[in-house]
């Protein structure tokens, strides 16, 4: 599954070079991790800086080393931002059996933002046989989950001009990037996977709190906060989260064999990097 980790090269030119800078806290300023107040960041009393995204969905905090789009994808969107190219149209499957995304609307070459959050909207497919095969879901085996594995929004931390690049979250001098906080106006019936791709397993993903057979997170309706020492590798990824090579934070609607097609539709706002000290 390559997932929202091949979106990004689609989101270059004028969009990721409309910057904007300023940040807000969410209550009052506390001091760095060695007692002194951070040069590049003021965070609130809960650690919390609200990152600027603008019209295009384009996020920007340039003193942080954070600057990049927004963007949908699924498992029925290309690199090229087509169905063709995408995973579920190559394995065989019927563009109307794969996943869609309503909003934002294509060619999804920028991620409309009105100021509220970024809303997304779409619908799921049911995990199908693959082609050729018979059996799913009582064989797993036969189960199409490499190429029918859902949608959502996600993230590039550093991509300036349409590379995403490795964002080291421990790179500042007062204090490290410890996760992140986010408010949701609703979660899916189908439920969200909240991953991180790193530069060393491109492509895939370590999830948060994983739960389930569709290792989703126990996210909860308004504010939520996800720290980098929740994250586990599933047994698809050998190697160790490292925080110092982070690429994109994505919000994954899974499919299943048991259901589908089935819509979501949520809303993220104030995003926020938590500031603190890395757990030891």
């Amino acid at each position: 599954m390559l997932g929202f980790a091949q979106r990004s090269s689609l989101l270059c030119g004028a969009a990721l070079l409309a910057v904007c800078g300023g940040c807000s806290e969410r209550s009052d300023a506390s001091p760095g991790a060695a007692g002194q107040p951070c040069a590049q960041a003021n965070p609130g009393a809960d650690g919390e800086l609200v990152l600027p995204i603008d019209a295009n969905g384009v996020m920007s905090a340039p003193d942080l080393g954070i600057q990049g789009p927004w963007y949908a994808y699924a498992d029925s969107i290309g690199k090229d931002g087509l169905a063709a190219s995408s995973d579920c149209v190559q394995a065989g499957h019927a563009v109307a059996d794969c996943a869609a995304v309503t909003v934002p609307a294509a060619p999804y070459t920028s991620f409309p933002n009105d100021g509220t959050g970024l809303h997304t909207s779409g619908v799921v497919e049911r995990v199908a046989a693959k082609v050729g095969l018979v059996g799913c879901p009582s064989s797993t085996a036969a189960c199409d989950y490499g190429a029918m594995w859902g949608a959502g929004i996600a993230v590039d931390l550093n991509n300036p001009s349409g590379t995403a690049l490795p964002y080291d979250s421990t790179q500042l001098a007062c204090q490290s990037v410890v996760g992140f906080a986010f408010d949701i106006d609703q979660v899916p019936s189908t439920q969200l996977k909240v991953e991180v791709t790193t530069a060393d397993y491109p492509g895939q993903g370590f999830v948060y709190l994983p739960t389930g057979g569709d290792l989703h997170g126990p996210l909860v309706v308004g504010h939520n906060r996800v720290l980098w020492s929740d994250f586990q590798d599933p047994t698809y990824l050998p190697g160790m989260f490292d925080p110092s090579r982070i690429v994109s934070i994505a919000f994954h609607v899974p499919t299943s064999t048991d259901s589908g097609p089935t819509p979501y539709d949520f809303k993220i706002s104030n995003f926020a990097p938590i500031f603190g000290v890395p757990a030891q």
